[in-house]
């Protein structure tokens, strides 16, 4: 909880705050038999990444930040 005499800390660089964002099991599976989504956003940028997932497992949503990362650093460059 941040009290309000406390400064507050903005972000000034893209990437420095990611929000991931892990859906719950849906009722509907998608054509590839997904049954979760995530959505990554940086934001500074706003930058939004959306991936179907089939299972709830950190190896694929590791696989999923990795993707992101890396087409987010080359809108950087």
């Amino acid at each position: 909880m941040r009290l309000y005499n406390e400064e507050v800390m903005y972000e000034k660089k893209m990437l420095e705050q990611v929000y991931i964002n892990l859906w719950r099991l849906s009722l509907v599976v998608s054509a590839k038999r997904a049954k979760y989504f995530i959505m990554l956003m940086d934001s500074i940028s706003t930058f939004i990444y959306t991936s179907f997932l089939k299972e709830k497992m950190i190896e694929m949503a590791l696989e999923v930040l990795k993707k992101y990362m890396t087409k987010a650093e080359r809108l950087i460059e």
